[in-house]
């Protein structure tokens, strides 16, 4: 989506999902068999009647509708990146895989003069997004799968390899520890796992742990400063510990998609660290735990059907070998998930990633 002056266009990026949604559950419609579900989607109908329920029993009908405003992703936009989704699994996983490759390459291209003439910056570069650790965890997803592309496409290789160390590049720029340490070792499990020089792979982990611990001593940034690194953790574990005290105040319908604000509301978060937060004038609209901002938005059995979901998928993407990268992949972001915010963009990748790992199990 464009953007202006630097600002991503929220209300636009979230019109275009919706009605991208749409145009994806009529087509699924169509299809009639297409919306039949397994015994293995059974918590998607769980999740979904949760989240509906949730929409119509509290009074921000609108937030929960559409989203909260600095974040379109509410009911209307999770069934739209369910629909999409849905629908995306009736290609051909081979074709999936580049047309994803492709998109996030040329995201990540544009990223760099993009992020430059809008911010003027480069250092935690934000990328098209205009959010950099959602940045990071795209480009992440893009490096797991440019894996599968140079097996698939040894031809191309030179051009998948220069589009690899580009994208490693603008990771690295990012500073985002939790995609940069999830990557490295998603990378060495997959190679490992395809059978790639097994000494060659022990070698390059190595030589990360070196360099890793080598930076710590040397330039301690944000990257490589463990203090930091250890606060960050701690502030984030705080505040999840306050949002799952929240979500018991309401268990079974949740606070709503697009009402998390009054969950993390500053008057029930007593830390000092959070607090600090609460006095420069921000506000909390996410635990940094997407699973545990799930049961807040919906109640604890709509939530723990999503963290279902996404586990069913993970299973059944390893155990078939057509699906395994998508489910690599899927497990970057659920493991970025447990650190971090998400949005319209991320959350669309999540489900396409989902039905594809569960297509085997699936009528689609």
């Amino acid at each position: 989506m464009p953007f202006s002056g630097g600002v991503r266009d929220i209300d636009l990026q979230g019109g275009v999902l919706i009605v991208s949604g749409l145009f994806a559950w009529i087509a699924l419609a169509l299809q009639r068999q297409a919306l039949r579900l397994t015994i293995v989607e059974g918590s998607l109908l769980i999740f979904v009647l949760c989240s509906l329920v949730s929409l119509s029993v509290n009074p921000h009908f609108g937030y929960d509708l559409w989203g909260a405003p600095y974040i379109r992703l509410g009911t209307a936009g999770i069934l739209a990146c369910i629909g999409v989704g849905r629908l995306t699994a009736t290609m051909k996983t081979r074709g999936l895989l580049v047309v994803l490759y492709l998109i996030i390459t040329a995201g990540a291209i544009v990223s760099l003069p993009y992020s430059w003439v809008s911010f003027h910056y480069l250092a935690r570069i934000p990328g098209i997004v205009a959010q950099t650790d959602v940045f990071a965890c795209l480009l992440g997803v893009g490096l797991l799968l440019g894996l599968e592309m140079l097996v698939l496409y040894p031809g191309r290789r030179v051009w998948i390899v220069s589009a690899q160390a580009y994208m490693a590049g603008l990771l690295l720029l990012t500073e985002t520890r939790a995609v940069l340490v999830l990557v490295v070792i998603i990378g060495l499990v997959w190679a490992w796992h395809n059978k790639v020089d097994r000494t060659m792979t022990v070698s390059v982990a190595l030589v990360i742990l070196v360099l890793m611990a080598g930076l710590t001593q040397i330039a301690p940034t944000r990257l490589t400063n463990s203090g930091y690194a250890a606060d960050s953790v701690s502030y984030r574990l705080t505040l999840q510990r306050y949002a799952l005290k929240s979500s018991n105040q309401k268990p079974l319908f949740g606070y709503g998609l697009g009402n998390l604000a009054d969950a993390l509301d500053c008057s029930k978060l007593s830390a000092k660290s959070l607090q600090k937060t609460c006095r420069q004038g921000y506000f909390f609209n996410s635990s940094h735990d997407i699973f545990i901002d799930r049961i807040l938005a919906v109640g604890w059995i709509g939530g723990l059907a999503y963290l279902g979901i996404v586990s069913a998928a993970l299973y059944s993407g390893f155990y078939n070998p057509k699906t395994r990268i998508f489910a690599y992949a899927l497990l970057l972001i659920a493991g970025y998930y447990l650190t971090n915010v998400t949005d319209v963009v991320l959350e669309l990748l999540l489900w396409i990633l989902v039905f594809q790992c569960l297509r085997k199990s699936s009528r689609v």
